[in-house]
């Protein structure tokens, strides 16, 4: 949670809302063509109007040249945040003449100024990155990057013991003993700032019914999935932001299972006679165990959930048109901060771009 130059080789503020960068001197795009001031004003505009990471430039008002090395970023309003959300992937500046070139084929063909240059990208299987030698300051001491897709949490495991793969990202807590107990390997576990939670579709006709809400919310006993599933990775939290987050609090409404409670909002729930709901989930186990035992838990009070698994593509394209009901997702911030992770909550940014609750509350997308 350290910021550290990039591409600037200094920032200052000028004011409160003017912030002044200077660019490092002899960066090149993979393309051989050198970074321009124009470069990133074109990339900064191109973040602050993308309905995907919009969030990251909100707060922008203008990006002006001052000189060939110098540009100041204009803010809306005093923002401290702003520093950390040019740090995020989502606001990489990217070559203004490679995405006018390729188009809409520029995500399959991206042109950078990293230490790594794609060589070849296999769809499902592998993306392969070779060493930028030329490099300015970041000359990288590996000649060849594989990564590689391995759905199954166990298989990329017996993958680590083989030898077949030097890193797996990421390991299942069920799988961690086993790594742990392995002399020749080593488990890395670090605080993600990241959350996951279960979410409901507001737009859904038998979701919009708020006694329905919470029936589901009193039937779930958080504990059991932690013990099952995620064992002692993970604690039950009660909040849309991670425990060492920036804005986090103990001060709200907490739940926990009250059967009792749970039956009595159903009760009131307006259309008894239809209580079939499915849950969306991305296919990988630990997602499966965990639907499965909320599929339990609510079957104790007589609503009846449906697990559809998805491949990860068709699952985000799924949740961010609103073909769902229920959904099972993670939330990280790489900002560490409120403001960002709470994006999600802003009519605003209403699918792709991380509202996937379809969530519109007038009061909370002004706060």
């Amino acid at each position: 949670m350290e910021l550290k130059d990039g591409l600037a080789e200094n920032w200052e503020y000028i004011t409160p809302t003017k912030i002044r960068f200077k660019l490092k001197d002899g960066i090149k795009f993979h393309n051989e063509e050198p970074l321009k001031v124009e470069d990133v004003i074109f990339s900064l505009n191109r973040v602050k109007n993308s309905k995907i990471v919009g969030a990251i430039g909100e707060s922008i008002e203008s990006v002006e040249k001052v000189d060939d090395k110098t540009f100041d970023i204009n803010t809306k309003y005093p923002t401290k945040t702003l520093l950390k959300f040019l740090a995020d992937p989502g606001a990489s500046i990217v070559s203004e003449k490679a995405i006018n070139e390729s188009g809409n084929s520029f995500g399959q063909n991206p042109v950078g100024t990293g230490p790594f240059i794609l060589e070849e990208w296999v769809t499902g299987d592998k993306i392969v990155l070779k060493s930028n030698k030329e490099h300015t300051f970041k000359k990288p001491n590996i000649d060849k990057l594989v990564f590689r897709s391995i759905p199954e949490a166990t298989n990329r495991v017996i993958g680590l013991e083989t030898g077949e793969i030097d890193v797996a990202y990421a390991v299942s807590p069920i799988d961690a003993e086993q790594v742990i107990k392995n002399p020749k390997l080593e488990l890395m576990a670090i605080d993600p700032l990241a959350i996951e939670f279960i979410g409901f579709n507001m737009k859904d006709s038998k979701l919009k019914d708020e006694n329905l809400r919470k029936a589901i919310i009193y039937a779930l006993n958080s504990n059991e999935i932690l013990g099952t599933v995620l064992g002692t990775y993970a604690e039950s939290i009660n909040s849309p932001l991670a425990k060492n987050m920036f804005g986090y609090t103990e001060n709200r409404v907490k739940y926990s299972q009250d059967i009792d409670k749970a039956k009595e909002y159903l009760d009131k729930v307006e259309n008894k006679e239809d209580l079939n709901l499915s849950i969306t989930i991305h296919s990988n186990s630990d997602s499966m165990q965990i639907s499965q035992i909320i599929q339990a838990q609510l079957k104790d009070i007589g609503i009846n959930l449906t697990i559809n698994p998805l491949e990860w593509g068709t699952f985000i394209s799924e949740t961010s048109s609103g073909k769902h009901q229920l959904f099972h997702l993670g939330k990280t911030s790489p900002t560490g901060d409120g403001e960002e992770a709470l994006t999600v909550f802003n009519e605003k940014f209403i699918g792709a771009a991380g509202n996937r609750f379809f969530y519109s509350n007038p009061k909370v997308n002004e706060l």
